[in-house]
């Protein structure tokens, strides 16, 4: 009636990310963890925030892929159920080669809050598309990521 277009969130999302760079990867490096190399990548976000990627073994366009939000150590250790899915995803990378994704979430304003797509930004510059998503919650559901042109392809539960 009014010939107004329709858009959609995941539209925005995906104009936000062909428009905008929220991060700059800044350092890349060889490490080790648990014994075997893995490639540590640093990136930095649009508020200053670190995001920290260790690879294992070599990531292709699907991949494994663990996102972890950064808190603080001694809550990490606290909470058996976070501590054991952070390892147990680990060890599950390890074995399967993948991605985990440190996730710096700290907040300093709502409209901050309101920010999101970093991860997915990081995946693009990984050059992953599909996901197979670790995760502490297969029921879970992931509004927006096609925006993001990312697609979770399976959901593996660790717990």
């Amino acid at each position: 009636e009014h010939d107004m277009a329709i858009v959609y969130i995941s539209d925005i999302v995906e104009y936000r990310l062909a428009n905008e760079k929220l991060i700059k990867r800044v350092k890349e490096e060889e490490s080790e963890l648990r014994g075997i190399k893995v490639e540590k990548i640093t990136y930095t976000d649009h508020l200053e925030r670190t995001h920290t990627v260790i690879q294992f073994y070599k990531t292709h366009e699907t991949a494994n892929v663990k996102f972890h939000n950064i808190g603080s150590d001694i809550g990490l250790v606290l909470d058996d159920k976070r501590f054991n899915a952070l390892n147990n995803s680990i060890d599950y990378l390890k074995t399967n080669g993948g991605t985990l994704i440190f996730l710096d979430t700290k907040v300093i304003s709502h409209e901050q809050a309101k920010e999101f797509g970093v991860g997915a930004q990081i995946l693009k510059d990984l050059g992953i598309r599909n996901i197979n998503l670790l995760t502490t919650n297969k029921d879970t559901e992931f509004v927006g990521l096609a925006g993001f042109g990312l697609d979770v392809v399976e959901k593996i539960e660790i717990v």
